[in-house]
């Protein structure tokens, strides 16, 4: 059988330390992007000051981007982004070993995701869909309730 391997176990990345992540004193921000240009016409950003609330971009700044914390705990929300569906299917297997529990796909075309977990009548569900940039995946309902275990 083809197809992407099934992650089996949690794996935990040691903590990066805090020397690495941090830009010496003597190089300012503005430093770092001296020179750079961008010729990228991005539809969710624009000069124009007279954009109304309903913008693509407000609907990107209310989100709530998922952060994955090394070793901490996988939490879903309803409002939650994350960079793909590809990303969510991982964090989503990740969680379901963390939890023990098996989950089964209910939806999946171009536009929304729902899952739900294998245990028959038990209530746990994830609902997800695109917005508009077609990239990003917003959590729009969820029920984090097991009866399963």
């Amino acid at each position: 059988m083809g197809g992407v391997p099934r992650l089996r176990e949690l794996v935990v990345i040691p903590e990066v330390p805090e020397s690495v992540l941090q830009i010496p004193d003597d190089i300012g921000n503005n430093d770092l992007f001296e020179g750079y240009q961008s010729n990228i016409e991005d539809e969710f950003f624009s000069d124009s000051d007279d954009e109304g609330d309903d913008s693509k971009l407000a609907v990107v700044m209310k989100s709530n981007p998922f952060k994955k914390l090394v070793g901490a705990l996988i939490i879903f929300e309803v409002g939650q982004t994350h960079d793909s569906v590809y990303t969510l299917r991982e964090l989503l297997t990740d969680y379901a070993i963390h939890e023990g529990f098996n989950f089964k796909k209910m939806k999946n075309d171009k536009n929304r995701l729902t899952w739900a977990c294998l245990a028959e009548k038990c209530p746990w569900r994830l609902h997800d869909s695109i917005v508009s940039d077609n990239t990003t995946i917003q959590v729009k309902t969820y029920n984090n309730e097991h009866t399963c275990h």
